[in-house]
């Protein structure tokens, strides 16, 4: 282990996972593994641990009777679950209830803070990282430029050393960390085992970046595109919490998207669902584009400046563009829609410098943004016409995976606000009972659902009844 984690306890698992995964570990005994005889009693408990995990999540104090009835489990195989928790530390007895004419019942409650998590987001201008409780409360924060577009080693390194900078601070709080979520700007396939491929020089390898974490450091490491840790950050911990039907869409260098269902994230056949943004729609001049061309980043500021010329009475020089948005289809040039990640020193993020330029040649979003706020009418309108287009594709997605709730974020989303918001959502709801709601992890979503990638079957979330 690297020296840089002191005295931090690294630990193969505390928390219980639902999976039936090729390992499965046994919840009473931090980082034990199981034989591929017992693997399915095992994984039966683990699952209802973590129903009663997710009830006592929730922050409410509660009996084990109030827990055998809510979770349908048996009152001794909860009252088994219960006293192994407790003996972990990841429960604990917390007073006691009134009387229903006997003894008063023991009332427990989750204690998050009684293991830690790594979770890193590497995008493709900043890079992350948090060491948090298993709330993802976060209580430490790291973040620098991102190296992903130099190279596999530099991405490792970088990687490297920001885990072993929060595993000293892990040491200083005498803590147990319990796995790293990485969340990478990037598309992934199954069957390429998730490896990296982010780099224009073809002649470089792919990058096993999971296998390579894991070894490193001994625990479980788990790893996804950008757009899935952020559906499973606003899902577990977010705007969605809750929900279990969820459908997120991530608005920034281009457009990703990702689908929960039933409570578990959609990955699709190999992996590769959630490519949002090589949907096909209409461009300004009838001709078909990508969602990626019109609602990406770089879409966006070539429409605005069309737009903005227009209502100043200027040349348009972008006219007869190839996707007629004065831009070619290249708004996501790496091929990351859904990935990325927001820092204060993205040129789009809402808490970075916005400089106000209201003329006719905006060069960033945070421009065509400013100018929209200041009433520039060619600037609202081209975020108007997005906001409606984007509309459009994520009403058709609605049609068929049918969410309850529609999470809109991303920094282009905190950026144009309701300039997009607006169009967007009327064009979701129509009026009906489908939600649309803006994100609420902000800057860290990448990160905390980095995060939620590692705990997300640990804990199974009572359902939300729908009453509206």
């Amino acid at each position: 282990m690297p020296d840089a984690q002191g005295a931090t306890e690294v630990q193969g698992s505390a928390v219980p996972d639902a999976r039936e995964a090729t390992e499965v570990r046994d919840p009473a005994v931090p980082g034990a593994r199981e034989s591929t005889e017992a693997r399915r009693p095992d994984s039966v408990r683990a699952h209802n641990t973590a129903l009663v995990l997710g009830l006592l999540r929730t922050g409410r104090l509660v009996s084990r009777a109030d827990l055998a009835r809510e979770t349908g489990l048996s009152l001794p195989t909860v009252m088994d679950i219960v006293e192994r928790l407790c003996a972990q530390g990841l429960v604990r007895q917390a007073g006691s209830g009134t009387p229903a004419g006997g003894r008063p019942p023991r009332l427990y409650e989750f204690t998050p803070g009684s293991r830690m998590a790594l979770g890193i987001s590497i995008g493709t201008a900043t890079t992350t990282a948090l060491l948090t409780d298993l709330n993802a409360t976060v209580l430490h924060e790291v973040r620098e430029p991102s190296r992903l577009r130099e190279g596999p080693e530099a991405c490792v390194e970088q990687v490297t050393r920001l885990l072993d900078v929060l595993l000293a601070r892990g040491a200083e709080r005498q803590g147990t960390v319990i796995g790293i979520g990485l969340a990478v700007a990037a598309h992934l396939r199954d069957s390429e085992g998730r490896r990296l491929r982010p780099w224009d020089d073809p002649g470089l390898a792919p990058l096993d970046l999971r296998a390579l974490v894991a070894e490193r450091y001994g625990v479980p490491v788990d790893l996804d595109n950008y757009a899935k840790a952020v559906a499973v950050g606003e899902h577990r911990f977010g705007a969605a919490r809750g929900h279990r039907h969820v459908l997120c869409v991530v608005l920034q260098d281009g457009v990703g998207a990702a689908l929960i269902t039933g409570g578990a994230l959609h990955r699709g056949w190999d992996g590769a669902a959630g490519r949002f943004g090589a949907t096909l729609v209409p461009g300004p001049d009838g001709e078909r584009t990508t969602l990626d061309a019109v609602a990406g980043a770089a879409g966006i500021v070539a429409r605005a400046a069309r737009a903005m010329r227009a209502a100043s009475g200027a040349a348009d020089p972008g006219a007869g563009s190839s996707n007629g948005a004065g831009t070619s289809n290249t708004a996501d040039p790496a091929g990351t829609s859904g990935a990325g990640s927001m820092s204060p020193s993205d040129p789009m993020s809402p808490s970075g410098a916005r400089p106000v330029r209201s003329a006719a040649s905006p060069s960033s979003l945070a421009e065509v943004c400013a100018a929209a706020e200041e009433g520039n009418p060619g600037a609202v309108l081209a975020l108007r016409e997005v906001g409606e287009l984007l509309g459009d594709a994520v009403h058709n997605a609605c049609m068929l995976a049918d969410p309850e709730v529609v999470v809109l974020t991303g920094p282009t989303v905190v950026a144009a606000g309701d300039h997009l918001v607006g169009p967007t959502t009327r064009a979701v709801t129509g009026g009906g009972r489908r939600r649309v709601v803006t994100g609420a992890l902000g800057e860290r979503a990448g990160a905390i659902g980095a995060v939620a990638l590692l705990l997300r079957n640990s804990f199974i979330d009572p359902l939300r009844v729908s009453t509206g």
